[in-house]
């Protein structure tokens, strides 16, 4: 005689319960760990491109707003350039703090011969 009578009794199909949508999330190894890994990796892509983006616009914006330079003489002072290049509507300190920016200046000291590139306000 048969041991095996029938198609469904070769396979033990009493212990398969039904799973949950739950439990079938819970059984996919290591997603937890892959969304949290995909969050950064995206996090990470936005923020390096925001920098490089930054960075590329500050270089450009510096390199091609230069409109004319000046060769420091004896006597010149930043306040005496800014007085003389600024448009007629602007504060003179104000210009004197783009021409710092500009010439990559942190104080107010420039020497004779120095170059002092002057910006293209019309640009900014």
């Amino acid at each position: 005689m048969l041991k095996y009578s029938t198609y469904k009794s070769i396979y033990n199909t009493q212990s398969a319960v039904p799973v949950s949508n739950f439990q079938r999330l819970r059984m996919i190894p290591h997603r937890k760990h892959f969304f949290r890994t995909l969050l950064i990796v995206v996090v990470l892509t936005l923020t390096c491109t925001g920098f490089i983006s930054a960075f590329a616009a500050t270089i450009s914006s510096n390199d091609n707003s230069v409109l004319e330079t000046v060769v420091i003489t004896p006597g010149d002072t930043l306040w005496d350039i800014a007085v003389t290049y600024k448009p007629a509507e602007m504060d003179t300190r104000k210009y004197v703090r783009i021409l710092k920016s500009v010439n990559g200046l942190e104080g107010s000291e420039i020497s004779v011969g120095d170059v002092l590139k002057l910006p293209d306000l019309d640009k900014r």
